[in-house]
């Protein structure tokens, strides 16, 4: 088959790889999004049943896809409670190739309960500055799981900077081709071509620039 849908159980052909060198939880991927993730915003709900809410910088077992690992757990937000969506930042032990909406479980470091379930918003994120006011904002409009908010949202945390097309995608976990026809469907996009990909930005932000830069020199000049 050309293809495999999600929940067929298949057998690939892999060539030129050691079976010693296959473990579980390895995926495979499209060469463009072969990042693995290290640092994890994710939208976390805690099971009725945990128990005790865990503690800031827990240790505790992620299961995505085949793959465990053993991450920590930081919370985002003041309360914690079960069955209500809250943010939180995961640090993984080790790196697993995770896209923006796939879903994990997490367990107790001695795998004895099951602590919840939940999301994964922003599979790049960094350490530094995880509770900043606007980066909360962020991660609430990706919480929604809503494509076009995403893209909105990711679009305006890079107001001057703007994004190539392939960094884009690969924060929004879609192939370039998808994701390039969606911003072609947009009027308030401004696109351009530089080195040799699409750079795209939000158009009230590059007209925002523009006055700035304008303002800049007159004032400058007018000196």
């Amino acid at each position: 088959v050309e293809f495999a849908s999600a929940g067929s159980r298949c057998a690939l052909n892999i060539a030129g790889a050691e079976k010693e060198a296959l473990q579980r939880g390895m995926m495979l991927v499209d060469p463009r999004l072969a990042r693995t993730a290290r640092i994890v915003d994710v939208s976390l709900t805690l099971a009725p049943h945990a128990g005790r809410i865990p503690k800031n910088h827990s240790r505790v077992r992620l299961h995505v896809g085949t793959a465990e690992v053993f991450a920590w757990l930081s919370w985002l937000e003041e309360t914690a409670l079960p069955d209500k969506p809250v943010l939180a930042q995961l640090r993984l032990e080790q790196g697993v190739p995770l896209l923006y909406g796939d879903r994990f479980i997490l367990r107790s470091e001695e795998a004895l309960h099951t602590l919840g379930g939940g999301v994964v918003l922003d599979a790049y994120a960094a350490r530094r500055g995880a509770r900043r006011p606007e980066r909360l904002e962020l991660l609430k409009c990706l919480q929604t799981l809503d494509p076009e908010q995403a893209l909105t949202a990711w679009l305006a945390a890079r107001p001057v900077t703007g994004w190539f097309l392939p960094e884009l995608a690969e924060q929004l976990g879609e192939p370039p081709e998808r994701l390039s026809e969606r911003l072609a469907r947009r009027q308030d996009i401004v696109r351009e071509e530089a080195g040799g990909d699409l750079w795209v930005a939000l158009a009230k932000d590059v007209a925002a620039l523009e006055a700035r830069v304008l303002s800049t020199l007159v004032n400058y000049l007018g000196a």
